[in-house]
């Protein structure tokens, strides 16, 4: 039997992806083995785990939460919705062969992407 690839959700909030998801994939005969929520609240886990078990009750077996991303090989596919665009990062931009470090400004009242040197510890 070929196991199938599994689906990480990193900061599942309410759940309800999970469950859209899952019913999605339910309709096209495409379940995964796991669906793999990463929460580390406690309150919102608890939250997660009753809407998913009132709403969707025979794919709840499908779920297992995680405090921490795999430690192991992962097969599958990580999702994250409103969670990677709320983390601290910085960007980065290639400029005729040097590196600029990219944020955001204002120029005339809209907002526009602005380049500057980046940290001396990133400097060639």
């Amino acid at each position: 039997m070929v196991k199938k690839p599994c689906v990480l959700e990193a900061g599942p909030g309410s759940g309800e992806m999970c469950c859209e998801l899952l019913l999605s994939l339910e309709q096209i005969n495409c379940l995964p083995d796991n669906y793999l929520l990463l929460e580390v609240s406690a309150d919102l886990r608890e939250r997660q785990k009753i809407l998913i078990e009132t709403r969707i009750p025979r794919l709840a077996k499908l779920v297992t939460w995680l405090d921490t991303l795999p430690d192991k090989k992962f097969d599958g596919i990580i999702l994250a919705n409103e969670v990677l665009d709320a983390m601290p990062v910085h960007r980065f931009t290639m400029r005729g062969g040097e590196l600029f470090s990219l944020g955001v400004g204002i120029g005339g009242g809209k907002f526009e992407w602005r380049t500057a040197e980046p940290e001396d510890s990133l400097k060639r």
